[in-house]
């Protein structure tokens, strides 16, 4: 929903990390960042491996 985008870019935005944003919407660490990155967020995601995600701004440490 609108209001669930809108409350995964605050909580992202203010640090929260990707695990954490798992466990808060029941969702895979795929489908977060796949959001995330719809949302602009971060770089988009590729699927086995073939890209890592690049998160904008952010040290890959600070998210995990």
């Amino acid at each position: 929903t609108k209001e669930d985008d809108a409350l995964l870019k605050q909580l992202f935005e203010q640090g929260v990390k990707v695990s954490e944003l798992q466990k808060k919407f029941v969702r895979s660490r795929g489908s977060i960042q796949s959001r995330l990155a719809k949302l602009g967020l971060i770089d988009e995601v590729f699927s086995y491996g073939v890209k890592h995600s690049t998160y904008m701004q952010t040290k890959e440490s600070d998210i995990y």
